[in-house]
């Protein structure tokens, strides 16, 4: 009996460890190929964007402008990229239907909870990024990166127009009903006044804006990353949307975003107040899951600043997938603890902070700190980064190459 339950639990174990090594190894070739496209988006101008943009004519519905924006972002996109997720989304669009046609005659009541509950719904469980100012306009709830969803008559019947209008394009409706589904299960479950997202960046912000209406609900966006001219965020909707600086109201505008109000908040406002002294002559080189090429050409940079005196720190972005080949190239005593160290205590360590674009040359900036824009890692990009707006570029800021140029003082 002991050999039985033994192998039973080593056959578990297997079949456990082997799912585990199949969705890493999924993840992987996501990240990876989601490089691939970022580095082709490249080459599209923002000139072709914006025109692109004008050239469209919205529906009457949110539904209409939902697709619009669906059509912008796969305009923009590789046929490589436009191909592998589309074959990826059909198993799932299967049993996504299959659930809502399983469900559709459920009829789920929402809870009892405050009239003007307010819940975080974003895209991870790191609520730093709601300002204080949001929060404080009623009872504030983090649901954060929840999976929970929830298929019934409610969400069937408004599937079915989303259907109608968008006909048969297995990636549009796979994540619309992915999304639909979690805001569905959020509205049942905590009945709140508003719901809080981070979707700007997808077309399913319309869908949800709607969706929320009918079930009387607001709909907010927060920014919880830099934006430029980019195609994936033409014409997304929300009810009111918080933005870090005034600029990017004119770059949603470009990109005929509909918001019909505007707020300007920084979330990490208290901590820069609490700003303490930097340490002179540090630099600290913030990575967004760098491809190992530019990983060389970032060490050879920090290297020359240490030869004129600076210290150095790498901080890896949290969602880099190449963990162990970072501490590989640039040591282990370089790379600073993101577990032990807060990203406030690191901008308050640093005196420069360095990255390609990114949060965080923002936040140095809010932070008082030197924010250098680095354009030696990747030829071209301060090119990229001028034609697409990016905002710190008309900020006090540094270049790498210019901070090569100057000793410590």
């Amino acid at each position: 009996m002991n050999s039985e339950h033994e192998i039973i639990s080593k056959m578990n174990q297997f079949v456990g460890s082997a799912v585990s090594k199949i969705k890493t190894a999924i993840k992987r070739m996501k990240q990876l190929s989601d490089m691939r496209e970022v580095h082709f988006g490249r080459k599209m101008l923002s000139e072709d964007i914006i025109e692109y943009a004008n050239s469209r004519t919205l529906g009457s519905s949110l539904i209409d402008r939902s697709c619009v924006q669906y059509d912008c972002q796969r305009h923009f996109q590789s046929n490589r990229y436009k191909a592998l997720s589309t074959i990826a989304a059909v198993p799932y669009l299967f049993f996504f239907c299959a659930q809502v046609l399983k469900n559709r005659g459920c009829v789920y009541h929402p809870m009892t909870s405050s009239a003007n509950s307010i819940v975080y719904a974003g895209s991870s469980s790191n609520d730093r990024i709601v300002p204080e100012a949001l929060k404080n306009k009623g009872d504030y709830i983090s649901a954060g990166n929840i999976n929970e969803t929830l298929f019934d008559y409610d969400l069937y019947c408004y599937l079915k127009d989303v259907f109608r209008k968008s006909g048969l394009h297995p990636y549009f409706l796979v994540i619309a009903i992915r999304y639909l589904a979690k805001i569905n299960y959020i509205i049942k479950h905590y009945n709140p006044m508003t719901i809080i997202t981070t979707s700007e960046a997808s077309f399913a912000s319309s869908l949800i804006t709607d969706y929320c209406h009918k079930l009387n609900v607001s709909h907010c966006g927060v920014m919880h990353g830099e934006r430029l001219i980019q195609s994936e965020t033409m014409f997304f909707c929300f009810d009111e949307f918080y933005v870090w600086d005034r600029y990017y109201i004119t770059i949603f505008n470009k990109l005929r975003a509909y918001v019909p109000e505007y707020h300007v908040a920084i979330p990490w406002q208290d901590e820069a107040f609490r700003c303490s002294e930097s340490v002179p002559g540090r630099v600290t080189y913030y990575l967004q899951d760098t491809p190992r090429a530019k990983l060389n050409k970032v060490r050879d940079a920090l290297e020359q600043l240490e030869q004129l005196g600076f210290s150095v720190k790498v901080r890896m972005h949290p969602l880099e997938s190449n963990k162990q080949e970072v501490i590989s190239i640039f040591g282990s005593s370089r790379v600073e603890p993101a577990s032990a160290i807060s990203i406030y205590e690191s901008l308050r360590s640093c005196q420069y902070a360095v990255s390609e674009y990114s949060t965080v040359l923002f936040q140095a900036h809010t932070f008082g700190r030197v924010p250098v824009v680095d354009d030696l890692s990747e030829e071209g990009s301060i090119q990229f980064l001028m034609d697409r707006a990016y905002i710190m570029l008309n900020k006090d800021h540094l270049l790498l190459s210019e901070l090569l140029k100057r000793d410590v003082k």
